[in-house]
C-alpha cells in the first residue's frame, strides 16, 4: 500500500511540474525558466523535481511519451479504422493539447514533438497502411513520409488556431492520403 501511495504522490508531483512549466512557458522564454521557478510554481521540492527529471526538456519528453501512448491505445481500441476515422481521431486528440503544441513552437522545441511522431507513428501506421510495399526500407520511407506530412499539417492547423473542425481536417487528409480508399 505504501508503494502505491508513494507512486500516486510522485505522479501528482509530475503533473504539477508539467502544469507549472506549461504556465511559465506561456509568458517566459523556455531558456529563461529556472528549476526554482518551476518547483515554486508547482509547489514541489527540488528533490521531487530531480527525482523525476534530469532537465526541463525531460518534463516535456515524458509528457509527450504518455500523450502518444494514450493516443496509440485509443487508436488500437477502435480496431481497424479507415483513413477518415484515423484522421478524425488524430485531430480530435491533438485539439486537446493546443497549449502544449503552441508552447513548443513558441519555444523552438518543435523537434521534441517531431521525435515523438517518428517513434509512435510507426506503431500506429503498421495497422493502417494498405500499400503492397514489401521492402522494409520502402515501408520505412512511407511511414516517414506520412508522419512528416501529418506533423506539418498539425503544426499549420495549430498556428491557424485550429480554425477548421476535426471533420474538415479528416476530410482533407482523405484527399491527400496516398493509400486512402475514400472517394
Amino acid at each position: 500500500m505504501k508503494g502505491q501511495e508513494q507512486n500516486a504522490q510522485n505522479q501528482f508531483a509530475k503533473e504539477c511540474i508539467y502544469t507549472a512549466l506549461m504556465q511559465l512557458m506561456e509568458t517566459t522564454s523556455f531558456s529563461d525558466i529556472s528549476i526554482t521557478e518551476i518547483t515554486r510554481k508547482a509547489g514541489v521540492s527540488r528533490m521531487a523535481y530531480y527525482r523525476n527529471y534530469g532537465s526541463k526538456e525531460d518534463i516535456i519528453i515524458q509528457y509527450l511519451n504518455t500523450l502518444f501512448q494514450v493516443y496509440l491505445e485509443e487508436i488500437r481500441s477502435y480496431g481497424q479504422v479507415d483513413v477518415f476515422q484515423f484522421a478524425y481521431l488524430y485531430f480530435a486528440y491533438f485539439r486537446k493539447h493546443e497549449v502544449l503544441i503552441k508552447n513548443l513552437l513558441r519555444s523552438n522545441l518543435w523537434n521534441l514533438l517531431l521525435d515523438r511522431f517518428d517513434t509512435y507513428l510507426h506503431s500506429i501506421f503498421a495497422g493502417l497502411l494498405t500499400h503492397d510495399i514489401t521492402s522494409p526500407e520502402m515501408k520505412a520511407y512511407e511511414v516517414h513520409f506520412l508522419a512528416g506530412g501529418l506533423y506539418k499539417i498539425l503544426i499549420e492547423w495549430v498556428q491557424n488556431d485550429m480554425a477548421q473542425s476535426d471533420e474538415e481536417m479528416a476530410a482533407l487528409i482523405c484527399k491527400l492520403a496516398p493509400s486512402s480508399n475514400q472517394n
